[in-house]
C-alpha cells in the first residue's frame, strides 16, 4: 500500500512539473518583453539625424533664419477617431498609417466577437471597404470616451518613426492608391515629383494652422488638402497630445527584423493588463503574426526605390525635419 502510494505521488509531482512547464512556455513563446513608452534606439535613419542637429543648434542659438522660420508647429488638433472597448476599459487613438486598419479590426473583435466569430471573419483580413462592425465602437474626442468608459480607462496610441511614417503614406498614395484621385491629380498633381509633394504638404500644413486652408479655395482643393493632412500630418497633429499626452500608453511601431512579434507582444502584454481574456489574447497576437494588411508598403519595389531616393536627397531630408 505504501508503494501505491510512493507512486501516486511521484506521478503527481511529475504532472504538476508537466503543467508549469507548459505555463513557462505559454508565456515566453507569447511575450517575453514589452515596453509602455516609446523605447530609446539607434536612429532609424541616420540621414535624418545632421539635419536635425542643425535645426536643433539655431534653435538654441535664437537664430531666425529660413530653416527655423519654416518648422511646422508641433500642436495642431485635427479631427479625431478614437476605438473603444468597454468591457475592457479600453481606448486608442487613430493615428493615419500607424496600424489604423488592423486596430480597427481588433477593436471590432472585441467589440463584436460572437458575431465576428459567427461571421468567420478575420482580424488579419478585415479592410475598410467591408467592415463588419459599424462606427457605435467610435468616438471623437477624450471626453466622450471619458463619457463611454469612464475615468480608469486604458488609453494607448501608436507612434512610428516619422520617416518610415511618411514613406509608407508616400507610397501608399501618391503611387498606389487609385480610390481617391487619378494618377494625374493625386498628391496635389505632384505625381512622382517627391520634391513637388514635399513642398506642397509643407504649404497645405502652415495653412492648416494658420486656418487658411479652406478660405478662398475651391471645395474640391479642401477636400484633397483634408484627404492628405490626414494621411500625413504630424503625429502629435492626433490624439489631443498637447493636453492629454501624460495619459496615454505609447506603443512604438517596430521596424525590422523581428518587427511583427515584437509589436504583438507589446499588443498582447497591453491588452492583458486591460483584461482580455486569454483566449481573445491568443487570437489576437496570432491574427497579428500573419504580418501586414492589404495596403501595406513595408517590403514592396516601389517603397524601397523612393526610401533610396529621399534618403539621398538633403533638400528631401530638411524638409521633413521642418515638418516632422
Amino acid at each position: 500500500m505504501l508503494v501505491l502510494v510512493d507512486r501516486f505521488v511521484f506521478v503527481l509531482l511529475i504532472f504538476s512539473l508537466f503543467l508549469f512547464f507548459i505555463y513557462i512556455w505559454e508565456q515566453t513563446e507569447c511575450c517575453s518583453s514589452t515596453t509602455y513608452a516609446v523605447m530609446t534606439q539607434l536612429p532609424l535613419y541616420p540621414e535624418y539625424v545632421p539635419h536635425f542637429e542643425e535645426i536643433e543648434k539655431l534653435i538654441q542659438q535664437n537664430s531666425a533664419s529660413n530653416v527655423t522660420a519654416e518648422l511646422v508647429p508641433p500642436y495642431y488638433r485635427l479631427e479625431n477617431r478614437y476605438l473603444v472597448s468597454p468591457p475592457y476599459r479600453l481606448a486608442t487613438c487613430e493615428i493615419e498609417k500607424n496600424m489604423v486598419t488592423l486596430r480597427h479590426s481588433i477593436f471590432c473583435y472585441l467589440t463584436n466577437t460572437t458575431q465576428f466569430i459567427a461571421q468567420n471573419r478575420s482580424i488579419s483580413t478585415e479592410f475598410w471597404d467591408n467592415w463588419l462592425c459599424d462606427e457605435t465602437f467610435l468616438r471623437e474626442s477624450i471626453s466622450s470616451v471619458k463619457d463611454t468608459i469612464g475615468p480608469n480607462l486604458t488609453l494607448f496610441a501608436v507612434i512610428r518613426h516619422p520617416v518610415d511614417r511618411f514613406l509608407s503614406g508616400y507610397v501608399d498614395k501618391c503611387l498606389k492608391d487609385l480610390t481617391y484621385y487619378a494618377e494625374e491629380n493625386r498628391c496635389f498633381g505632384c505625381q512622382k515629383d517627391v520634391h513637388c509633394f514635399v513642398d506642397a504638404l509643407h504649404n497645405v500644413f502652415m495653412e492648416y494652422y494658420n486656418n487658411r486652408s479652406k478660405n478662398g479655395r475651391d471645395p474640391e482643393a479642401a477636400r484633397m488638402n483634408d484627404f492628405y493632412v490626414r494621411h500625413f500630418a504630424p503625429q502629435t497633429w492626433y490624439c489631443e497630445l498637447k493636453e492629454h499626452r501624460n495619459e496615454y500608453i505609447i506603443l512604438n511601431y517596430h521596424t525590422g527584423p523581428n518587427s511583427t512579434r515584437s509589436i504583438a507582444e507589446d499588443y498582447y502584454k497591453l491588452f492583458e493588463r486591460a483584461g482580455v481574456p486569454k483566449k481573445h489574447l491568443k487570437t489576437i497576437y496570432s491574427e497579428m503574426m500573419k504580418g501586414t494588411t492589404r495596403h501595406s508598403t513595408a517590403n514592396s519595389l516601389e517603397r524601397k526605390v523612393v526610401e533610396q531616393q529621399l534618403l539621398s536627397d538633403t533638400y528631401v531630408m530638411r524638409r521633413l525635419m521642418q515638418m516632422y
